[in-house]
């Protein structure tokens, strides 16, 4: 066991108002006492959560959330109050437990898994870390994800009764990569069963089907689940996914825990989705859900959904991909046998573009008080499935007709008579390597609507309401009546709430994941919790390959005349941005506090504080620095304020040049930035390779070089890397209108900014969305500095400078917030410009753009130059492909436009 020590909870206070120092110093006194202060709170044990969504029916509601309420979840009292930080990135939801004695006394335990194999234990009210545990070197590569490491991507699962955790991790052993089933004591993280192998001895069907480790074969992250019948005999139990259509099958494994805690090898029962003779697919993975047990049932019966595959009706061999399944496990028999399903497609039935409709994309709810299991997955519609009668491949078994679940129906479109065009999808035909091709369906605005995670149930008094949030959707909530589901939603959460944002089509995935809390059974103080992107990549929308930054939303849980109530949101506020969450976990809400599991290394942790707010006062804001580089030189800029001038008006900035990313001041004296200018990415089949890469994740101009996540490398089209970020990354400019490239579509060379105040080459910009309250209020304009740093040169920084109108003494050069700031490298001199809001282009009939969908061309109205639409490319099922500004017909294959990039 690791020593105790105390984890970083960091608090960051960055009001820059100069009219507000004083009252900036006595807020951050007034959270470091405040935090203090709940943090010593003692007594009141909340409930635990032992498994992912709470309970077995997978509701996604917790019902003993006295704490958390709409009068307290808002702009003025609830924020982010801390970070817990871990040593890789989080691929599993976190689970809470009270009250666990310990060899440093009872604590409230926060256990959080990593996908480098560790385990960690942290006091939810100290925020001491109690202990952690490593299950060894993890495995790696297992598919194309944000991490690279696949120690733990499954949500454990506690034993209550005896305050074990069972957990599933990927390990290397003796050059093999392996999953184990391992049971950790909640004391000390010390192994308390012996740890049971997961393999093709362990786990195979009449030896023609192995369960197989590595790339495009089984693969874990179901969350475990912790089976129990009447008789008290219990069971771990999790499901595998396997590759696409023939590729590796899908598995449920279940562990009796009796022979378990007897010791020595446990021969697991299991069942195989694709069972037949040269089978595969039908994997079960259902965005990391776990299985569904119905508690009701005497038997404890499992659900859950299947993926792509084959579809064949034979009995002892059944193939059954695309299906909810109904599965019994005989803990007598040690069997896991299938008592019923119902399939409401084959991928026979789809064309070729539309065969990865993934069913198993979400997981299953099992509606309370009824015998409804509710699915849906990519198709972005919902099956209303009778438990007793599943039906099988009929849907005259249905409790009701299939239901539009995550988008709106469209005039004169029939989506549940053709699936084909229920939602865009990633297509399979022609796919090479892993690609996949966005195709268009007009009718739905080119965006996918695909429905991860699972739905989230919530009682409000007698109104029972299910909650669905798709991928570039609103929250939607559904009433339930008896067994029939009323459509369409009853109320839904305004536009801007959509999740992926602006993101152009086909929009960004996964869509939100939901919690629901109140106080009580019947719903009072209700919350709705949502993790979604905040704004998905444009060359990668499935954030298979970078993460994205990502928003946490509350809402009121009751509707109101049609409307789901935004309360709060995190980023109404700077300080309560989350980075990049965990792509498929829901929050977890445990005692008061709201957990949010990151692929930044670290748990965000919100709660209530005393009340504060500062209003996020967001301007366009360029930056114009002229600098003429050499081949294999690039511009970057560092900034934000001085930190003597800082520290001496309660800023609390770092004193030392080089502070460490765990350092709680790190972004005191910085400006929080949004990058606008996110296509200069070179050549289609290379990923990120010039500025782009250097933009992911550089969230802030600080003085510091790259940000802890900053680390995607430049690479030349043959693979060579350039180097890493070396702070905010500039893009060279030009008002040559002959420039062959342009800012508008290649992300670098002709820019109408540059044009309009007549600069000439070699001007290097920034084009961002900035947080002027981050900077220095003199007068009503909010100063900030910067200083260019520019790469393979002897003298790396810009030399001093004097710039006459500085408001206080730096060597910095100043810009204005909101303001086109027009600087030469190591010149004093400054021009301010303002955006022009009349002409919106510069180049009629020639300069062209992408506005979503829509094509644009520059032309004259009203004697200004505005973007006209040319075409609405999803009107012919294309897309609007930005380096052209014109309409494009996806491909698939290698070297060509999937996704029309």
């Amino acid at each position: 066991m690791d020593s105790v020590n105390n984890t970083d909870f960091s608090l960051r206070v960055d009001d820059p108002s100069r009219g507000q120092r004083r009252g900036l110093l006595a807020r951050w006194l007034f959270l470091s006492i405040a935090t203090a202060y709940i943090g010593s709170i003692t007594g009141v044990l909340g409930a635990p959560v032992t498994t992912r969504s709470y309970d077995n029916a997978r509701t996604g509601w917790s019902q003993n959330e006295t704490t958390l309420k709409p009068s307290n979840v808002t702009p003025n009292t609830f924020h982010k109050i801390g970070e817990l930080r871990v040593d890789d990135k989080i691929e599993s939801s976190p689970l809470f437990v009270p009250g666990v004695s310990t060899n440093s006394g009872p604590h409230d335990l926060l256990i959080v898994a990593t996908t480098n194999n560790t385990v960690y234990a942290f006091d939810t009210q100290t925020n001491a870390q109690i202990w952690s545990k490593s299950l060894g070197p993890p495995g790696t590569d297992l598919k194309p994800a944000p991490y690279k490491n696949w120690g733990v991507t499954s949500t454990p699962v506690i034993d209550p009764d005896t305050n074990t955790l069972y957990i599933v991790r990927l390990v290397q052993e003796s050059g093999l990569q392996l999953y184990r089933l391992v049971g950790l004591r909640l004391s000390d993280g010390t192994e308390e069963i012996q740890s049971q192998l997961i393999d093709g001895d362990s786990v195979k069907r009449f030896n023609t089907k192995f369960f197989d480790v590595g790339f495009g074969k089984q693969i874990i992250r179901t969350a475990l689940s912790l089976w129990r019948n009447g008789a008290g005999q219990k069971a771990i139990i999790f499901g595998a996914s396997g590759g696409e259509g023939g590729g590796a099958s899908g598995w449920i494994i279940a562990y009796n825990v009796a022979k378990l805690r007897a010791g020595g090898k446990v021969a697991p029962a299991f069942w195989c989705s694709t069972a037949g003779d040269n089978a595969g697919g039908g994997g079960i993975w259902m965005a990391s859900q776990g299985l569904a047990i119905d508690e009701s049932d005497p038997n404890r019966d499992i659900y859950f959904a299947t993926g792509n595959g084959p579809y064949a009706e034979v009995f002892g061999a059944d193939n059954l991909s695309e299906s909810v399944v109904r599965l019994r496990y005989d803990p007598t028999a040690n069997t896991l046998n299938v008592v019923d399903w119902f399939a409401p497609f084959t991928d026979d039935s789809h064309d070729e573009n539309h065969k990865d409709q993934d069913l198993a994309a979400a997981g299953v709810l099992l509606v309370p008080k009824s015998q409804s299991v509710l699915a849906g997955g990519k198709e972005g519609i919902f099956y209303n499935v009778n438990r007793n009668n599943m039906g099988k491949r009929s849907h005259g078994s249905l409790f009701q007709l299939d239901f539009i679940g995550s988008f709106t129906q469209a005039p004169g479109t029939d989506f549940l008579a053709n699936t084909n065009h229920a939602t865009t999808t990633d297509g399979a035909a022609g796919s090479h390597d892993g690609e996949r091709t966005f195709i268009p369906d007009k009718p739905d605005g080119g965006r996918t609507r695909h429905i991860h995670g699972s739905p989230a149930y919530f009682e409000n008094g007698a109104q029972q309401l299910i909650y669905v949030m798709g991928e570039n959707s609103t929250l939607r909530a559904f009433q339930y009546n008896g067994n029939i589901i009323n459509t369409p939603a009853i109320a839904e959460s305004a536009p801007d709430t959509a999740t992926s944002g602006n993101t152009p089509p086909p929009g960004g995935m996964p869509g939100g994941f939901l919690t629901v809390t109140s106080s009580n059974a019947s719903g009072a103080d209700g919350i709705i919790w949502s993790i979604a992107p905040l704004k998905s990549m444009w060359r990668d929308p499935a954030a298979n390959a970078v993460p994205v930054p990502s928003i946490l939303r509350a809402f009121n849980a009751v509707p109101a005349g049609g409307s789901i109530t935004e309360l709060w949101n995190s980023e109404m506020e700077v300080s309560d941005a989350i980075g990049s969450a965990s792509k498929w976990q829901p929050p977890l809400v445990a005692n008061g506090k709201v957990y949010v599991v990151t692929y930044d290394n670290k748990v965000v942790v919100y709660g209530t504080i005393a009340p504060h707010h500062t209003p996020r006062d967001i301007r366009r804001t360029m930056v114009l620095i002229k600098a003429q580089t050499q081949p294999g030189q690039d511009l970057f800029l560092r900034g934000g304020i001085d930190q003597t001038f800082g520290n001496a008006n309660g800023r609390n900035c770092p004193t030392t040049n080089t502070p460490a990313f765990t350092d709680p001041k790190y972004y005191n004296c910085a400006i929080r930035i949004e990058h606008r200018n996110t296509i200069n990415y070179g050549e289609p089949h290379e990923d990120y390779p010039i500025t782009n890469s250097w933009q992911l994740n550089d969230r802030y101009l600080d003085w510091y070089g790259r940000e802890e996540f900053q680390t995607f490398q430049r690479k030349r089209s043959n693979t060579e890397e350039i180097g890493l970020a070396q702070g905010t990354p500039l893009d060279w400019t030009t008002n040559n209108t002959a420039n062959v490239n342009s800012v508008v579509r290649q992300g670098f060379g002709f820019l109408k900014e540059n044009q309009d105040n007549h600069l000439g080459n070699d001007y290097w910009m920034l084009d961002i969305d900035m947080d002027c309250e981050n900077g220095v209020n003199f007068g009503g304009t909010f100063w900030f500095e910067v200083r260019s740093f520019m790469t393979n040169t002897p003298n790396n920084w810009e030399p001093d400078v004097n710039q006459a109108d500085r408001p206080y003494p730096s060597g910095n050069h100043f810009a204005k917030c909101g303001k086109i700031n027009i600087f030469e490298r190591g010149s004093s001199a400054v021009t301010y410009a303002d955006f022009d809001t009349v002409n919106q282009c510069s180049i009629l009939n020639q300069e062209r753009r992408c506005d979503a969908g829509v094509a644009q061309t520059c032309g004259s109205a009203g004697g200004a130059k505005v973007w006209q639409t040319s075409q609405v490319c999803l009107q012919s099922n294309q897309l609007c492909q930005i380096t052209t500004g014109k309409c494009c017909i996806p491909s698939n294959g290698p070297g060509t436009n999937h996704n029309c990039l």
